[in-house]
């Protein structure tokens, strides 16, 4: 997936991104072809396979770019921290089209990468601490709260992402946000911050998709006493 800083391929991502989600409202991923989002997009299929490679790497890209989930930071400070305003026809965040930096960390072996945000490529870059001085360390309380926040807030796309079956790129996304940021377990490293990265993507990515398939009836403060409850232990007996 491209990753760089030229203006007219930023463009080209944001255009074939919008054709990609347009067209999935419309009709099942399956039946989605490459040539149906270049037509749609206006682009080359060349084009295509240069920016994106694959419709999976476009999921990726809008998770990034609209649905990051940024540890120790709510939707309130996000706005103070000038995320920008969201697209939501494209998916993207019209603030910043760059990806985000990669802070030095330890290397993963799991997911072949060495920088701080250990996602594969195909996560739309690195996925480090969105901002420095707005993020904090991360309790099992402010996760809980936030994250159900989260998973409210974006119920339709999430549900879209199930009915096609592509929620397991959510954890994908999820990895290298908890991975990256300085906010979550600071003072865990190397392999065992890929364990425990992997553990919390692959635990809330579940919820999530649980969440959705029971309806989205769950509110909010129940949602968020669940999360709490499941990583607390407290449905296990010793």
């Amino acid at each position: 997936m491209y990753n760089g800083n030229n203006k007219t391929a930023l463009a080209s991502q944001r255009q074939i991104a919008a054709a990609f989600t347009a067209l999935l409202r419309e009709k099942p991923y399956s039946q989605i072809s490459v040539s149906a989002i270049c037509k749609e997009a206006g682009v080359s299929r060349q084009t295509f396979y240069t920016l994106f490679s694959s419709k999976e790497n476009i999921v990726l890209y809008v998770l990034h770019k609209r649905h990051t989930f940024h540890p120790g930071r709510t939707s309130d400070s996000d706005s103070a921290a000038g995320s920008g305003s969201s697209c939501m026809s494209c998916g993207t965040d019209s603030a910043s089209d760059a990806p985000d930096s990669a802070a030095g960390g330890s290397s993963c072996m799991s997911h072949g990468t060495d920088s701080a945000s250990d996602a594969p490529d195909s996560a739309a870059g690195s996925s480090s601490c969105p901002a420095s001085g707005s993020c904090h360390q991360l309790s099992l309380k402010e996760l809980s709260f936030e994250y159900a926040r989260y998973i409210k807030d974006r119920t339709e796309f999430l549900s879209l992402l199930d009915r096609n079956n592509l929620l397991y790129l959510m954890h994908e996304s999820l990895y290298g946000c908890f991975f990256g940021c300085t906010c979550f377990c600071p003072r865990i490293k190397g392999t065992d911050r890929c364990f425990v990265a992997e553990f919390v993507a692959g635990s809330l990515s579940g919820i999530a998709k649980t969440y959705v398939r029971q309806g989205s009836t769950m509110t909010v403060d129940n949602l968020e006493a669940m999360i709490y409850s499941l990583f607390s232990g407290d449905f296990f007996s010793d």
